[in-house]
């Protein structure tokens, strides 16, 4: 499933501090429920069919989300999951997106998009396996 990120308030039909129960109801499909951490202060919702994690906080509402393979990261048209690192950085540069270069690959929009790579080396080729979007409030 392709999911588009609207920086940074929107991924998809998913918004910052979104319901639990809303997600899961608009993303439909199986899901489990798990802490990702035991110092997580909020859930995580599964959905292994969509190739999604979602966080929440400790009030159950959405404060980011976390795609893998089986899933399509679009932003600002840039197709990000399953390319290499390099041509992905390079294309979301020219659409506006600087970032810096990271242990687990790259990062964006103060650390808000991160994308990661399979290990933990310096190859620009290495390919983009996930990507984690942090999603804030829209201003009122």
């Amino acid at each position: 499933m392709d999911f588009v990120y609207v920086p940074p308030f929107q991924l998809g039909d998913i918004r910052c501090g979104m319901p639990q129960e809303e997600v899961r109801r608009r993303l439909g499909g199986p899901f489990k429920e798990f802490q990702k951490s035991v110092y997580a202060k909020g859930m995580t919702d599964d959905f292994p069919l969509l190739g999604i994690h979602v966080y929440y906080d400790e009030n159950r509402l959405v404060k980011g989300v976390e795609l893998f393979r089986e899933a399509q990261l679009i932003v600002r048209g840039v197709l990000v999951i399953g390319r290499p690192l390099s041509d992905t950085v390079n294309e979301l540069t020219a659409a506006g997106l600087a970032g810096v270069r990271a242990d687990y690959g790259w990062k964006s929009l103060d650390g808000a998009l991160r994308l990661g790579v399979g290990d933990e080396t310096d190859d620009d080729r290495d390919i983009v396996e996930s990507a984690y979007v942090g999603l804030r409030p829209a201003p009122l």
